[in-house]
């Protein structure tokens, strides 16, 4: 298991704004109207049988792909199954992905947007280290593939040529 931060409570708007603007550029961000609910895609919170995330996203995907040209305004041909999972999740089909935004203020906005404090005492706003974020996932998909030896500077401009090969095998 590996170690989740530390958990930063504000109390008033200014306070917010401070914390928000200590983030460095190395951070990406998510936000929840719900603090209780725990990161998860939108596939893992359908799932009721380890088996149902693939088969679900390989249907979803094959009837995407097959139904995707009647939406399709701007001729948009994805390359591969990374950018296609991508393009689901922007429709909002359920996928493995999990979105993140570079902006602490977008993930508020998503955060207050749904909040209701009737429902939930409070929302959250998730920020990830991305160096660190990344440096243990490699380590994770190392220690399932032995033969992976790709570094965060080699998989640059290669992530979907990696998701494919690697990622997407060991799901």
């Amino acid at each position: 298991e590996y170690e989740m931060a530390n958990i930063i409570e504000i109390k008033d708007i200014d306070d917010l704004i401070k914390t928000m603007n200590l983030y460095s550029n190395s951070y990406v961000f998510r936000g929840h109207a719900d603090s209780a609910w725990k990161l998860a895609t939108t596939l893992e919170r359908l799932s009721s049988k380890p088996e149902f995330p693939n088969i679900f996203e390989e249907r979803s995907l094959n009837e995407f792909k097959a139904k995707f040209h009647l939406y399709d305004r701007a001729n948009i041909t994805p390359n591969s199954k990374l950018e296609w999972l991508s393009l689901m999740q922007h429709y909002g089909v359920p996928t493995r992905l999990l979105d993140l935004t570079t902006s602490p203020y977008v993930a508020l906005f998503f955060a207050i947007e749904a909040y209701d404090k009737c429902i939930s005492p409070d929302f959250s706003v998730y920020a990830f280290n991305y160096t660190e974020t990344m440096k243990i996932s490699l380590q994770i998909i190392k220690e399932s593939d032995k033969e992976f030896n790709e570094t965060a500077t080699s998989i640059i401009g290669r992530q979907d040529e990696i998701f494919e090969k690697t990622i997407d095998r060991f799901n």
